[in-house]
């Protein structure tokens, strides 16, 4: 018998787990079973070895070996690479291309936000149209989905602007003034109601 070390290589080769670490194996008999575990965000390629070492199923996670001397055997795994596609979520403004060919396990800065909205300020990104806010525009930020070629949804937040409306008591063509009572400023939201202003009563003309 012959002693069969096992290792992991590839861009995933840190999402990959090999029970047993080493297989007594020779060269009339399979050993027992070797099994690389996949973490998400990684996909399995292949076994490889050394020329001394019979793979049986070279292209499954699960594999038994023979061997002629002592050798290596390792798990080979790629990191799955993903896109990520910005939505306006309600803009009224502003294009943004998708980031691409993003590797999982690998930091990345988000795209600067370029999309505008009338009436509001641009808060950050969520992962559901209706979500809080989960990243601020440019974070650095990883692992956004573990599926291989998939697709992660960043959804522009909006807060909607506010601004103060000034009330000013007039007279009126006819003589009539709103001097009875008193008014304050408002401060009011985009897309809000005003405040009904209530308390003035318009005084006889002189």
């Amino acid at each position: 018998y012959y002693t069969v070390h096992t290792a992991t290589g590839g861009s995933g080769a840190a999402g990959v787990t090999i029970s047993p670490e080493s297989v007594e194996a020779r060269s009339g008999a399979n050993s027992g079973e070797i099994i690389a575990t996949i973490d998400p965000g990684y996909t399995f390629t292949n076994w490889t070895a050394d020329p001394t070492i019979t793979i049986t199923s070279p292209n499954d996670p699960t594999t038994t070996v023979r061997a002629t001397g002592e050798g290596t055997l390792i798990a080979n795994a790629t990191a799955n690479s993903y896109t990520v596609h910005f939505d306006g979520n309600g803009n009224t403004g502003g294009l943004m291309n998708d980031m691409s060919a993003l590797t999982y396990g690998v930091a990345f800065k988000l795209t600067a936000n370029a999309f505008t909205k009338t009436g509001y300020t641009f808060a950050g990104w969520a992962t559901e149209a209706a979500g809080a806010v989960a990243y601020t525009d440019g974070q650095l930020v990883y692992n956004l989905t573990d599926v291989n070629n998939g697709t992660a949804t960043l959804y522009a937040k909006w807060t909607p602007n506010q601004y103060t409306v000034t009330l000013d008591k007039q007279t009126s063509a006819e003589g009539y003034g709103g001097n009875a009572g008193s008014v304050t400023d408002q401060t009011v939201t985009f897309d809000a109601t005003l405040a009904t202003v209530s308390g003035i009563m318009p005084t006889a003309k002189d």
